[in-house]
């Protein structure tokens, strides 16, 4: 499950993007910071739900019809 919207992610990676100008070399953790972000807005997933059924084994879960993951 996201513990970010999307927008809020964008957020965060604009910020980072501002601390670039207003310093000449960012240290090696912000620059890993920001590519984590945005591999996360890349990848990001409005999730989907299906809800998978198997009466017999008394099974309802649901997982997102896009990415699969469990919710």
């Amino acid at each position: 499950m996201n513990d970010f919207t999307k927008e809020e992610l964008q957020d965060l990676y604009d910020d980072i993007w501002t601390y670039d100008y207003k310093h000449r070399k960012p240290p090696d953790y912000i620059l890993a910071i920001r590519e984590k972000l945005q591999s996360m807005i890349e990848n990001y997933c409005e999730h989907e739900e299906k809800i998978l059924e198997r009466p017999r084994m008394n099974i309802h879960m649901g997982k997102c019809k896009k990415c699969g993951i469990k919710l």
